[in-house]
């Protein structure tokens, strides 16, 4: 208890780090038009929940994470924001609905 008074935020980020060894990375993938309301909309729910082990990429068409995340560049393009929960090198089937991704994401 005393190290925890000495230091209280140095083990929140051991306990951080400990969740990144222990549970598998995810990536939330979001493409769509950075501009329009409905993809703001999907990147600010999935900013606003504590989600420490997930990645958030986010772009206008698939080629923008060739440099990135090669493994997401292959989605085929759409005119919909839609989003991608990958693990593994591997994406999901997209989702447009973004409580459906939310809780996917929280499992």
């Amino acid at each position: 208890a005393g190290q925890v008074k000495s230091y209280p935020a140095g083990h929140g980020f051991l306990l951080q780090a400990l969740l990144l060894a222990l549970v598998p990375g995810k990536e939330a993938v979001v493409v769509g038009d950075l501009g329009q309301p409905e993809t703001r909309k999907f990147l600010k729910q999935v900013q606003r929940s504590f989600l420490p082990e997930v990645s958030l990429l986010a772009a206008a068409a698939p080629r923008d994470f060739s440099q990135v995340a090669p493994f997401a560049a292959e989605i085929l393009p759409s005119p919909e924001t839609r989003a991608y929960l990958c693990q593994n090198y591997a994406c999901g089937l997209p989702e447009t609905d973004i409580s459906k991704v939310l809780a996917q994401l929280l499992l």
